[in-house]
């Protein structure tokens, strides 16, 4: 099949994460056979920014087209969700051309993420395009959706042909709110770069890892304050926090509050490449987050073999990986017990086993395998209506 993949960046050696589930995913449908490229609105303002047109490039084999132009959140911030709809729409459908002029006219576009379905929505009205979506949006699952994105789901979700939601719980929040029905599809995670997992680190350090960008709904405050609350405080221990945002600030100042300056170390961001080896070489991941869909950050932990703690912010609760502690969210003893209890069975782990099941259930081969069904269930009711 020819599938163009709708994602809300490419990554970057600057910017890994940026449209970092699409990017995976396309690697993966392309693996198994098909023709995929990948199209992204790049509206931001600041260091991203560049001349306004259409970039093109190939990149691990995915056709990738990245548009520079109209200051989408700037104008959504001043005129509202209405007119963020209207400009994405024209935006979206002047592009159209100029993609499948180099790429050709795919079989589906396969929308990431609620705000992309926007561009999906347009470009099926205009050119009677089959679309599929995937919603990844933790905003779907606050408990009182926000203006525009209650808008940006009334318009969007009523064209998606096929709506595929990451995990149970998120699933049941576009049904509540929007009345769409969705099949669940968890997010896979790339394998390619994986080593075997280590039976045993032999660390001198029990290292603690957390992934994710530094913002509240992270809790990485939470994590700070349970390590300095746990008796780990005064162990051989050493808590490693990957990623950068705006809470860079906040969080710093509550490590040297705390005085774990030499226990809490904020490593920033790292390539996909640098992160796998990191995970591989701790001892335990913590997920801290208040909220969640489902989360690629723990399947790559336990797919380099760590055991892990993980708050049930959503998706946890229907996470089937072994030696998995589930917690509580916004709870910082809950969190400290469970990281205490962690160390305490840190002999009585069985890495490989961790990431072997991670990969029977995440991999590539067995993600994609549902994903084609779903493309193809699409394509065959589109043909019987037709």
């Amino acid at each position: 099949m020819k599938i163009l993949l709708l994602s809300f960046g490419i990554p970057t050696k600057k910017n890994p994460q940026a449209g970092c589930f699409a990017m995976d995913q396309a690697i993966a449908l392309h693996a198994n056979g098909h023709n995929v490229g990948i199209l992204s609105l790049n509206g931001k303002i600041g260091k991203e920014w560049k001349k306004p047109g259409v970039k093109h490039w190939v990149q691990d084999g995915i056709e990738c087209f990245e548009a520079f132009g109209i200051p989408i959140a700037i104008v959504g911030r001043l005129l509202g969700p209405k007119a963020t709809v209207k400009l994405t729409q024209r935006w979206a459908i002047s592009l159209f051309p100029k993609v499948i002029k180099k790429f050709g006219y795919p079989d589906i576009v396969h929308a990431h993420f609620l705000t992309t379905m926007i561009q999906g929505a347009a470009i099926k009205k205009a050119y009677r395009i089959t679309l599929v979506g995937t919603e990844h949006w933790s905003k779907l699952a606050e408990p009182e959706l926000q203006k525009d994105v209650k808008y940006y789901g009334n318009y969007s979700y009523p064209a998606v042909d096929k709506l595929i939601c990451v995990s149970k719980n998120l699933r049941e929040c576009v049904r509540k709110n929007f009345g769409k029905d969705s099949v669940v599809i968890h997010n896979l995670f790339n394998t390619s770069l994986l080593q075997p997992a280590l039976p045993k680190t032999n660390n001198k350090l029990y290292t603690i890892a957390a992934v994710g960008s530094l913002i509240e709904r992270k809790g990485f405050d939470l994590l700070i304050q349970a390590i300095a609350a746990s008796d780990l405080s005064d162990k051989n221990i050493r808590v490693n926090i990957y990623g950068t945002g705006p809470q860079y600030g906040y969080l710093h100042k509550m490590i040297q509050k705390n005085a774990l300056e030499d226990k809490i170390i904020l490593c920033g961001q790292k390539s996909k490449a640098e992160l796998y080896q990191e995970l591989r070489r701790s001892d335990l991941f913590v997920l801290s987050s208040r909220l969640e869909n489902f989360s690629v950050a723990i399947i790559e932990a336990t797919g380099n073999g760590l055991p892990a703690v993980a708050t049930l912010c959503g998706g946890i609760e229907e996470y089937p990986i072994r030696n998995v502690i589930k917690i509580p969210t916004n709870d910082v003893n809950a969190l400290k017990v469970a990281i205490e209890t962690a160390y305490k069975e840190r002999n009585m782990i069985d890495r490989i086993a961790i990431q072997q099941q991670t990969i029977y259930y995440y991999s590539p081969k067995s993600i994609i395998k549902q994903i084609e069904d779903v493309y193809r269930s699409v394509l065959i009711e589109k043909e019987a209506d037709s």
